[in-house]
């Protein structure tokens, strides 16, 4: 765990990359295109990167040469269209979002498009109707919503159309 590691260069991502675990790299604030272009390398089970609070663009691009199997990014707190694209056309296993509180339909369609084991939104206090009717296209196998505090039946019959597991526990 380097979860005290608030910057890092991309000579030690390079070193860090043949590592077969899981890399706590949670207290890093920002990474540059340099950095994500050494951790799409990144051969281990397990990638943490909570402390990120956005990603930028020209990291974006990089992102979808991403493979670990589990992808957690628990700190951002908004998912755009652009990221949802990058993510979802990445060879991440499984992917944790817990900063993120709404998405919209934009972002939802991108999302759905993740071909994954698991994608957790547990940060999701509500949805409508168009956004679950993009996420019940999902094709990851099993999609995590727990933290949802109300369901109106709408949302819940688009969601009951999502062809594999849905969670809404941990």
């Amino acid at each position: 765990s380097f979860n005290g590691l608030e910057s890092i260069d991309k000579g030690v991502v390079r070193e860090l990359a043949s590592f077969q675990g899981g890399l706590f790299l949670n207290g890093l604030k920002s990474m540059d295109q340099d950095v994500a272009k050494e951790l799409a390398k990144f051969a281990g089970r397990t990638l943490h990167l909570g402390g990120l609070k956005s990603v930028d663009e020209v990291v974006l691009q990089q992102l979808e040469e991403w493979k670990v199997r589990y992808l957690s990014l628990n700190g951002l707190e908004a998912i755009n269209t652009g990221l949802a694209r990058a993510l979802a056309k990445s060879k991440v296993g499984s992917m944790d979002f817990y900063g993120v509180a709404s998405i919209d339909e934009e972002v939802a369609q991108e999302l759905a498009k993740f071909e994954g084991e698991y994608l957790c939104l547990g940060g999701l206090k509500s949805m409508d109707k168009g956004v679950a009717q993009k996420l019940a296209k999902l094709k990851a196998r099993r999609l995590n919503l727990q933290a949802l505090e109300f369901m109106e039946k709408d949302v819940a019959q688009e969601l009951a159309k999502f062809k594999g597991e849905l969670a809404m526990f941990c």
